[in-house]
């Protein structure tokens, strides 16, 4: 995927406006590697990016250093060559005086005590939440591109591997590797998170790993794919032989459920409308208490990003968000059911980026 460095440039100087605006900060210290690249276009498994003001600066290890001096024309790279804590006193007098936010929930105590002993008291810190997920909620045309490709490379996976799946019924082990191996084949660049792979009455573990158990009635698929450092996430919940009624009906009532939270979606509209329509059909039910998790998280260089779409939250739905939206009803030593599908918010509704089928008969996903 190809964007523009401008896009980098504004995004830097958005987040370092919109930090000044709202908290009175001079810049960012950012860590992540997702945010990293998002801000710069730039990818890494660690390094520490600051924004200060107009100015930026890249501290990374011999790894990185030669490649992001090439590509990189706008940001000053600093090589790492001792330890962060040295390249960081390297920055002392362009940072004196500024109050620097930093991500409270990813930078370690470890690191704030190496900033802390490197730059003394010339800079001030401030713990912020994840403060570059607002801005990277809201995805650009190229990014959604990325986003459908992988998408599109997880359930071509699965569609090439559900007959064997169906007609030998392997380990459960098995069909998560026989899944991965075939979205490395169709171009997955890694997986977003593990495999998730449970039949049976271990469906019921929402997040469980794969045992070495061959599969057997209920069966629950949780995989996705990344393509161009972009995820996807979907579940499929399947019947590989005999499903008691009761299951049968609870997969009706997720769809249901699902159905229900994807006609809220309109612009402006808090995320959390969608979780309290979901909730609604499982409460009519009498099933509301094992829905044990929020309806839906954001998806995008990473797969658990904002918004997140749960109980109480209150960001508007706007166009350019992706999340999922996965429902699910858990019967413990009974079984388990969840649907996951992806959907981008447009301006006149939403287009669903996840389009193969959600029946719980495994023969409406076999070809031909």
């Amino acid at each position: 995927m190809r964007i523009d460095p401008s896009v980098f440039r504004d995004r830097r100087k958005a987040i370092v406006e919109r930090l000044s605006r709202e908290r009175g900060l001079d810049g960012l210290l950012a860590e992540k590697p997702s945010d990293i690249r998002y801000l710069t276009g730039f990818s890494c498994s660690k390094g520490a990016l600051f924004l200060v003001g107009q100015r930026c600066y890249l501290l990374v290890d011999g790894r990185y250093a030669e490649q992001a001096e090439k590509e990189l024309q706008d940001i000053e790279v600093i090589r790492v060559q001792k330890n962060f804590r040295h390249a960081f006193s390297l920055l002392s007098r362009d940072l004196d005086g500024a109050r620097i936010a930093y991500d409270r929930l990813y930078t370690t105590v470890a690191t704030m005590d190496e900033l802390r002993a490197a730059l003394k008291k010339k800079v001030s810190w401030v713990g912020v939440d994840d403060p570059v997920c607002r801005q990277r909620m809201i995805k650009i045309p190229q990014e959604i591109r990325s986003i459908k490709k992988a998408v599109r490379v997880a359930q071509d996976a699965f569609l090439h591997v559900i007959e064997d799946i169906v007609s030998r019924r392997p380990s459960e082990k098995r069909v998560a590797t026989m899944l991965m191996s075939s979205m490395v084949q169709l171009g997955s660049e890694g997986f977003p998170f593990p495999v998730i792979v449970a039949s049976g009455r271990r469906s019921s573990m929402v997040h469980t790993e794969p045992a070495d158990k061959r599969i057997a009635g209920l069966l629950l698929m949780d995989w996705g794919a990344v393509v161009d450092g972009y995820c996807s996430d979907i579940t499929r919940t399947l019947a590989v032989g005999k499903v008691p009624t009761r299951l049968k009906n609870v997969h009706a009532l997720v769809l249901e459920a699902r159905q229900a939270a994807l006609e809220e979606i309109r612009i402006g509209k808090p995320v959390g409308a969608l979780d309290e329509a979901a909730r609604r059909v499982m409460n009519k039910a009498g099933y509301a208490e094992y829905f044990t998790h929020g309806l839906g998280h954001g998806v995008g260089m990473e797969v658990h990003e904002c918004p997140v779409v749960g109980p109480g939250r209150e960001e508007p739905l706007a166009p350019g968000m992706v999340f999922t939206v996965e429902p699910g009803i858990y019967l413990p030593g009974v079984g388990g059911v969840r649907v996951e599908d992806m959907v981008l918010v447009k301006e006149n509704g939403y287009e669903l980026l996840t389009t193969i089928p959600r029946d719980l008969d495994p023969e409406v996903y076999i070809p031909g």
